[in-house]
């Protein structure tokens, strides 16, 4: 049997899915994805919301993979989708496709538990733990180790300190291997065993590029693949650019140096009966990364423009790389006089650790990477600092690490093309992959019928300020209550919904409707939760709530946009590549800024219908979509609907 053979209105998938509705868009889907794998060629593949897309990937991926013996990753940015590729679609597939195949989650190394580091821990609890507490939950974490079946971090009933978790890991660096008398028990390895098997890995986006980053190494993450779906493929130059550059944290470092010696003069030093040099060199090491990060600080409150940008090398004088690097050498030394296998190679990991940090200092304030943009990121205490840098354009190493180490690429997504033409132009020059093939598979769903864009009449300029803010919170209010709730609210910062929160909280809750709130206390899941379950509720949403969402049926009917979301232009990584654009001769606001306000907004549009019983409307408040010639792009690239002046 073929792809269509399976999908298509006499195949099994609609003989065993109840309420099966025929979707031609997920057949050609299917054999492009079965084609570019055949041809060992990348893909990119916009598929409208209800195509079915997991099962257009999956079907052609699995046949492949069975009948090949090839290994295939599918890499997702959200939870959520990984739930229903792991809970729903590939359990459904696996009773009805005529091929064995196996699937296994790829996680991080510290999700996993180490037995040897756990009973290391124990042995060591008073030398190497500041409170009583942290000594009880590693107890019950050793009633739990007895038990547990995969001995990661989500089975676990209880909550506990990452700072004990930390010490019980399986972290980097800090495996015997082989040599481990727990080998054949460890949990990781099993893992690793596992992958080693599997026909498909489901992993995140994280976990897949940081796996890029550490083969420019020698190391990895994940087993060598022929095949790599990237789903939710419009985050992945954000995701590229987070693991592909710098990042040296204040917490970060403060961990290290405190496992080997904390507050109370307990830690790993302690556990070795370090001699009192290499406690001495303990002790530069961490007044140093103290001046340093108070010196940032001063340097970011009197010197930094406001987006705290770094442009030039050697913004503080700084010790901290040299006094790391000799700490890492002490450290060695103190390991190799010992002879307990298990805390040398725990202190060998920390000197690891350190002399990695130190790398990551100096790389920083030398601006060593040539073409990153390089800045400081600060709570508003100032308690937390982190010094970080990523790539201008991720298209050269995608390059290298990517496009041209796996077979065949396949990326997807609903929200990949721009404008009326439904252009590729914009993702490619981005991720650097020109020579791909293309698909674009509009949605089943009747747009036309189904929804309604409302465009309210004589609103302010979003530059006016509060004079907006109070407009948007009169419409939403009306907008709300045309609906009878049902509604999503969406907003570009937390500033602005906190402002329209306090204006329309006392009408709207007096109106007995319940009004949610994004950081208002209660988790992502539960807010979800909560607005599935009370109909008639409001919800306030930012960043993490223009995708991944699915609110099928009665509870969602309205969406209203406050504003079109651009970009804050002075983001230190937003300002540099515009930057960029405009030294090359381009137009930064039409080739960088605009499509990517353009894909989020079409993000944000797509919470509305997840079905096709789902009708609904979108009121968008910021006038620009009419007032602005670029206005129309945004209108032209989403789905074709009646749009009302009202």
């Amino acid at each position: 049997m073929d792809v269509s053979d399976i999908l298509g209105p006499d195949g099994p998938v609609a003989s065993r899915l109840p309420h099966y509705e025929e979707r031609p868009q997920q057949v050609r889907m299917a054999e492009s994805v079965a084609a570019a794998l055949e041809a060992g060629r990348h893909l990119l593949v916009e598929a409208g919301t209800g195509v079915g897309k997991s099962f257009a990937y999956l079907v052609p991926l699995i046949l492949r993979a069975s009948d090949h013996a090839e290994k295939s990753v599918i890499s997702t940015h959200t939870l959520a989708l990984q739930d229903q590729l792991l809970g729903k679609d590939l359990p459904f597939l696996s009773g009805i496709l005529p091929a064995e195949f196996s699937v296994v989650v790829a996680k991080g190394r510290a999700n996993y538990l180490c037995l040897r580091r756990l009973r290391a821990a124990v042995a060591d609890e008073n030398a190497l733990f500041e409170y009583k507490t942290d000594v009880d939950e590693l107890t019950k974490i050793s009633k739990w180790a007895d038990d547990t079946v995969d001995g990661t971090i989500q089975s676990l009933s209880f909550t506990l300190r990452s700072e004990v978790w930390s010490r019980v890991s399986a972290e980097v660096g800090n495996c015997l291997g082989p040599h481990c008398p727990y080998h054949g028990k460890c949990h990781f390895q099993t893992a690793r065993r596992r992958l080693a098997n599997a026909n498909v890995i489901i992993a995140n986006h994280a976990l897949t590029f940081s796996d890029l980053g550490l083969r420019r190494e020698g190391a990895s993450l994940l087993p060598e693949y022929a095949t790599l779906v990237l789903d939710e493929a419009h985050e992945v130059e954000s995701v590229a650019a987070d693991h592909l550059g710098i990042r040296v944290t204040s917490g970060g470092l403060r961990h290290i140096l405190g496992t080997l010696v904390n507050r109370s003069g307990q830690g790993l030093l302690k556990a070795a009966a370090a001699r009192g040099d290499v406690y001495e060199a303990h002790e530069r090491a961490r007044s140093a990364a103290e001046r340093l990060f108070a010196q940032v600080g001063y340097w970011a409150d009197t010197d930094a423009p406001k987006n705290l940008r770094v442009r030039q090398p050697g913004i503080v004088d700084e010790t901290l790389s040299d006094e790391l690097a000799r700490l890492a050498r002490d450290i060695d030394r103190t390991a190799e006089d010992l002879d307990r296998l298990d805390l040398k190679t725990e202190l060998s990991a920390r000197a690891g650790q350190c002399a990695m940090a130190a790398q990551s200092v100096r790389a920083f304030l030398e601006q060593a990477l040539e073409d990153q943009v390089y800045w400081v990121d600060r709570t508003q205490d100032g308690r937390r600092i982190d010094l970080r840098s990523a790539p201008i354009r991720v298209g050269e190493m995608l390059n290298e690490l990517l496009w041209d180490e796996v077979r065949s690429v396949v990326l997807t997504s609903a929200t990949l093309t721009i404008g009326r033409e439904s252009s590729f132009s914009y993702l490619r020059g981005r991720l650097g992959l020109p020579d791909a093939d293309e698909q674009v598979l509009g949605s089943p769903f009747d747009f036309p019928r189904q929804a309604k864009i409302y465009l309210p009449e004589k609103m302010p300029d979003p530059r006016s300020g509060e004079g907006f803010e109070e407009a948007v919170a009169a419409e939403v209010t009306r907008a709300v209550f045309r609906t009878d709730g049902r509604a999503f609210v969406l907003f570009t910062s937390y500033k602005m919904m906190d402002r329209v929160y306090d204006l329309v909280r006392e009408e709207i809750e007096g109106r007995g409707y319940r009004l949610l709130r994004q950081g208002g206390g209660m988790p992502r899941t539960r807010l979800l939760k909560a607005f599935r379950e009370d109909i008639t509720s409001i919800l306030f949403g930012t960043n993490s709530f223009w995708q991944g969402v699915d609110v099928p049926g009665d509870a969602l009917s309205h969406v209203v946009i406050t504003k079109l979301p651009f970009d804050v232009p002075d983001r230190p990584l937003i300002q540099a590549r515009t930057e960029e654009i405009e030294k090359g001769g381009g137009n930064a606001f039409m080739e960088y800024s605009l499509p990517r306000a353009v894909l989020r907004l079409k993000q944000g549009f797509g919470r509305l219908i997840r079905s096709s019983e789902d009708t609904g409307a979108v009121t968008l408040l910021d006038p620009r979509v009419v007032t602005k010639r670029y206005g129309r792009m945004f209108l032209e690239s989403l789905p074709e609907c009646e749009i009302i002046r009202d």
